[in-house]
């Protein structure tokens, strides 16, 4: 069942508004983890600080390790393996309303960029 042109910009409105607010909520939580991150480090640093105050390995290793944990906290910090990424693609727009699909297919690829190059260096 089709939806109207007024139906259609509702949806089209209503979808923008929840990726507003998706957008917020997500810099929200990824400020969080940067704060964390960095507390972390921070705390890591401390022990690398005592390790050779002390002269003891162990303080120095667990520091290290803690840095590293700071680190892929603040930096990498997505749960789920996948970066937030929305499709801003319009409603009812397919792959074929694409600027770049006016382009000519490719040939299908034969796997990595070196063979690709070389291939087309021998004419095939």
């Amino acid at each position: 069942m089709a939806l109207s042109e007024h139906e259609q910009r509702m949806f089209e409105e209503l979808e923008r508004e929840l990726l507003g607010e998706a957008k917020q909520q997500y810099q929200a939580a990824r400020g969080g983890r940067w704060v964390l991150g960095l507390l972390i480090f921070a705390a890591g640093l401390a022990g690398l600080v005592v390790a050779v105050a002390t002269q003891l390995t162990v303080f120095g290793a667990v520091g290290f390790v803690a840095m590293l944990a700071g680190l892929v906290v603040a930096l990498g910090g997505n749960s789920g393996g996948k970066r937030f990424e929305a499709d801003t693609t319009p409603a009812g727009a397919g792959p074929s309303s694409s600027p770049k699909s006016a382009k000519a297919p490719r040939a299908e690829r034969s796997g990595s960029f070196f063979e690709d190059r070389w291939d087309r260096r021998q004419g095939n």
